[in-house]
């Protein structure tokens, strides 16, 4: 009987093997997975109307957004490193909506090639919706051995913007987990300021785990939960010395707007409280 001839492999696929042995390998094959033509016209523009008229109308279903701080971003040039903690797949389109268009069209997202690139589907997806770039978020290589993603690297050099998040995953407790010294280093590398981001309440709608969202229940009352999305000052990261000093300032901010926001959430329940007892 004639042999079957073995089934073809794409670049997808080759790299969900490599990941799992985490070695050079998967590194080379990383900087392979950019998909360049979702950075550019047309796609910019469908990615825009689909962000505006699809994706933001699903999210006020769930969430009523807030947004705080967009004036620091006044007499700004690219490219900028915007930085931001993650606790949700929702952080990523909120975020975007949140930023003035003319930030918002030249900004790609740096997402994770062991997740968002195991397929080819999945990564075509990503890049369109999202114009994200591939980041091995193990490793912090590219596949020449350098110290930042060569794609990352391409389209900061040519004015682009970055989304990142340095966390390097969702947190699942509410905090601020430990961040990666990555972003800091990239600013530095291409002269880019840091704008830091602190996004609260994504996680309740679409917690890790859940691929719908859902409204929060009060009773048979269904609402919106609140997403406020504070834009920090921005952050000048100095030499390569200041690497460490540059990622502690981030943290700090993350975790005062985490207090100020815990603060206002716990003054409007106490608030609602007292309404729920002068109606009695």
């Amino acid at each position: 009987m004639p042999r079957r001839p073995p089934p073809t492999r794409n670049r997808y696929d080759d790299f969900g093997q490599a990941a799992k042995d985490f070695g050079q390998a998967a590194r080379e094959t990383v900087s392979s997975l950019d998909v360049e033509w979702a950075h550019r016209p047309p796609v910019t523009y469908v990615r825009e109307a689909c962000l505006r008229f699809i994706l933001d109308p699903i999210m006020t279903i769930y969430t009523r957004r807030k947004v705080e701080g967009t004036e620091n971003l006044r007499g700004l040039s690219g490219p900028i490193i915007f930085v931001a903690n993650h606790a949700s797949h929702m952080d990523t389109p909120a975020i975007l909506r949140a930023l003035p268009r003319r930030w918002r069209r030249r900004t790609v997202v740096a997402a994770a090639a062991d997740y968002f690139y195991r397929s080819r589907f999945l990564a075509l997806a990503v890049s369109v919706l999202f114009n994200t770039v591939p980041i091995d978020r193990r490793s912090g290589r590219n596949g020449n051995g350098a110290k930042t993603m060569t794609p990352i690297d391409r389209m900061l050099a040519r004015g682009n913007s970055l989304l990142l998040f340095p966390e390097g995953t969702r947190n699942r407790t509410g905090a601020v987990g430990r961040l990666r010294l990555g972003a800091a280093k990239m600013a530095t590398r291409h002269h880019a300021k840091i704008v830091p981001i602190y996004i609260h309440g994504s996680g309740a709608p679409l917690p890790p785990g859940r691929f719908l969202p859902r409204r929060r229940h009060r009773g048979l009352d269904p609402r919106r939960h609140i997403v406020t999305i504070t834009i920090g000052k921005p952050i000048d990261p100095g030499g390569e010395d200041r690497v460490v000093a540059v990622t502690e300032r981030i943290a700090g901010f993350f975790e005062q707007a985490r207090v100020r926001q815990q603060a206002v959430q716990n003054g409007e329940r106490l608030k609602a409280a007292r309404r729920r007892i002068a109606r009695r």
